[in-house]
């Protein structure tokens, strides 16, 4: 009855909007109390050519499933193609950008209103966006309804006996204050906002894309912090800022749609682990964790939220620009190294076959380390370092062949320092594919 009545409001707002586009026959389709009138409009529609109706058209297919017969037979008239669901006509529509009528965008505000007005606030102002909003999708939740975590209380380590060796947990070190965030907390939240030795931090984790990104909150035009919005864009994660409520990428740290959108602003990305917590507990032992009473209920075991999605090849949203190809599969994992002025991948299988190696990117030498199980990637810079194996022992020497013992999960430089972690991060094959276009693989 709810989405009834809202129908009816938006056909009579679009009755007087002047748009060049006929909204109100296009929402009429949603009526089914006259059948006869909703069939003058299917053959009005499907004789026009005009494929400015389509976007508007694939939202109704979510919005109203009663009239899906009627929505499809105008989609199959006007394309040709003769797609069944909602989500295999937005994967189509991604690789068809079809213009969109002037309206458009308020009549998804207004249909999102249905699900959640907070949402609709997203494309209720005229601002700019660096992303197609035809492929913005509702990812089944409300706005905040994956809330997250704002300055969580932590405990030490050795009092979280909560935590299993074996099972994973997210590592930040700062100025030598390190933090872990379980993975059986982070998939209820997915995002965390803390601050660790005074700087600002916000851990975006897109479960889908597998990709846990720290960022540092704090830019040149202010410090951010974030929640989920509800909606994704090819299966990743749109986040919102607190400050403004513009959409950002949690892929790339950049806003895409709303009021910071073109203000040539990116999120710092800092290194951030992925590894057992006894793997983690014997580096840094002095490690604070995330406390499990968080103030909500969930159910923080481990692999309650997420395993038969992570166990499927499948990936629960369409996205048109990703394939299998070159020996990887869409849902490959890859390690991905992301300094201010370039960026590089790995599939994480390559790395367990060369689990020491040296590239270099951006001019600058890293160490790459990969170990254990379940795996982890370390990546460090060399600097003036180099590796050099020894009799059968490999060594960090300086340039006067000074060797120091190596150590996997800290190894240290000539000076007796630790080496500096490098920025990255893991995520599937089909989110760097569509997401980081132009990054190289390495091969």
């Amino acid at each position: 009855m709810r989405t009834f009545l809202l129908l009816t409001f938006v056909i009579n707002l679009w009755a007087y909007s002047g748009t060049d586009i006929d909204e109100k026959q296009i929402l009429a389709l949603c009526d089914r109390s006259d059948v006869a009138q909703v069939k003058r409009t299917v053959r009005t529609i499907s004789r026009s050519d005009d494929l400015r109706y389509v976007p508007a058209l694939v939202e109704l297919l979510l919005f109203c499933p009663d009239s899906k017969p009627y929505v499809l037979s105008c989609l199959q008239s006007l394309t040709g193609e003769k797609w069944e669901s909602y989500l295999e006509w937005i994967g189509f529509i991604g690789s068809h950008p079809y213009p969109t009528h002037d309206g458009y965008r308020q009549l998804r505000a207004t249909l999102m209103s249905a699900i959640d007005p907070h949402l609709a606030r997203f494309f209720a102002n005229d601002y700019p966006s660096s992303i197609r909003l035809e492929e913005i999708v509702w990812g089944g939740v409300a706005k905040d309804g994956i809330p997250a975590l704002m300055m969580p209380k932590f405990i030490s380590a050795s009092t979280a006996d909560y935590l299993l060796d074996d099972e994973r947990v997210f590592g930040l070190v700062i100025n030598g204050v390190a933090r872990a965030y379980p993975q059986r907390i982070m998939d209820w939240h997915e995002m965390v906002n803390d601050v660790v030795a005074e700087t600002p931090v916000s851990i975006a984790y897109c479960t889908l894309c597998r990709a846990a990104i720290a960022y540092e909150g704090s830019t040149g035009s202010g410090i951010y912090t974030f929640s989920t919005s509800g909606l994704l864009y090819r299966s990743n994660k749109l986040m919102y800022d607190h400050q403004t409520e513009t959409l950002w990428n949690q892929f790339s740290g950049e806003p895409v749609f709303g009021k910071l959108q073109g203000r040539d602003i990116r999120l710092k990305v800092m290194p951030l682990l992925f590894t057992t917590w006894a793997d983690w507990l014997k580096t840094y032992p002095d490690s604070q964790v995330l406390d499990m009473e968080t103030g909500y209920e969930r159910r923080y075991e481990p692999g309650a939220a997420y395993k038969a999605y992570f166990s499927s090849p499948k990936l629960m949203y369409p996205v048109w620009n990703a394939t299998d190809d070159a020996g990887m599969k869409k849902k490959d994992v890859l390690w991905i190294v992301r300094l201010a002025k370039a960026s590089k991948a790995y599939a994480l299988k390559r790395l367990i076959q060369n689990p020491l190696l040296v590239d270099e990117l951006d001019g600058q030498r890293i160490l790459i380390v990969t170990d254990g199980v379940p795996i982890t990637v370390r990546g460090y810079f060399l600097a003036e370092n180099q590796l050099e194996d020894r009799e059968g022992e490999l060594l960090i020497v300086d340039p006067d062949r000074n060797g120091i013992a190596f150590s996997r999960s800290q190894p240290v430089g000539a000076n007796g320092a630790p080496l500096k972690l490098v920025p990255s991060h893991l995520a599937y094959y089909f989110a760097y594919q569509s997401l980081m276009p132009g990054v190289p693989i390495f091969r």
